[in-house]
């Protein structure tokens, strides 16, 4: 898929993401077509990089670093919050601050840090 097909579908998705949110102003368990999007998003970067990352925001196993190769396996509502396309130090790195002292600051540089190296959040009902 070239580039701006890509950043095409990518937006659109995002769009609908929004309008989802925009109609009900949460995320709904009656509306699943949120997870559908979100997985959509996963699938989509997968297709496009060869190979992405998951990772979870509130996850406490001391022995992890919180960002997980995705391997092609149903994503479950609610297993993840993030993709991103490359594996990123810094990004384990707040994921392990945020886990240890709920900053909202490193919570915000967290969400900063997946946008701008490409991820996108993923959202569930």
């Amino acid at each position: 898929m070239k580039e701006k097909e890509f950043s095409d579908r990518l937006a659109s998705l995002i769009e609908e993401s929004d309008e989802y949110f925009g109609r009900y102003g949460v995320y709904i368990e009656e509306d699943h077509r949120i997870n559908d999007i979100s997985r959509s998003i996963v699938d989509l970067m997968a297709d496009h990089y060869g190979k992405v990352y998951l990772g979870i925001v509130n996850d406490y196993k001391k022995d992890s670093d919180r960002i997980y190769e995705y391997t092609g396996s149903l994503v479950k509502n609610f297993e993840y919050n993030f993709v991103i396309p490359v594996h990123d130090d810094k990004i384990v790195s707040l994921l392990k601050s945020w886990n240890k002292d709920n900053d909202v600051d490193v919570l915000s540089s967290l969400m900063n840090r997946v946008n701008s190296i490409g991820g996108s959040w993923l959202w569930w009902a």
